[in-house]
């Protein structure tokens, strides 16, 4: 199941802001790269300051689903820089082509390796 903003009522959006912010905030700023960071930077970015997170992007830009929920979600708008990485992975780059470019994307289909 995906989490969205539009199932939490204002107090449990507060509840979760403030667990997402106690398991992120040792991280921030920090060179963090362990195997949920991308997930976490963009959970940070959409719903605990919900705005552009450019200290995390780095990280987020190395995994495809986050990388490109991000672009969806938090940039609304395509992220070139996380491209290359987002082709590589069949289901997010037809997510990335259906809900942020809006149109068929050669690229992800070269970079899709069968």
């Amino acid at each position: 199941m995906i989490i969205t903003q539009s199932m939490f009522n204002a107090a449990e959006k507060a509840d979760v802001r403030q667990e997402l912010l106690d398991l992120i905030k040792p991280h921030v700023g920090t060179d963090y790269t362990g195997e949920y960071a991308a997930e976490w930077a963009y959970y940070y970015a959409y719903y605990v300051i919900e705005r552009r997170f450019p200290e995390a992007e780095p990280v987020i830009a190395t995994d495809a689903e986050w990388a490109s929920r991000y672009a969806r979600d938090v940039l609304r708008s395509r992220w070139i820089k996380a491209e290359p990485v987002i082709a590589k992975n069949a289901r997010s780059a037809s997510r990335y082509a259906r809900d942020v470019i809006r149109d068929p994307w050669p690229v992800a289909k070269k970079g899709v390796k069968s």
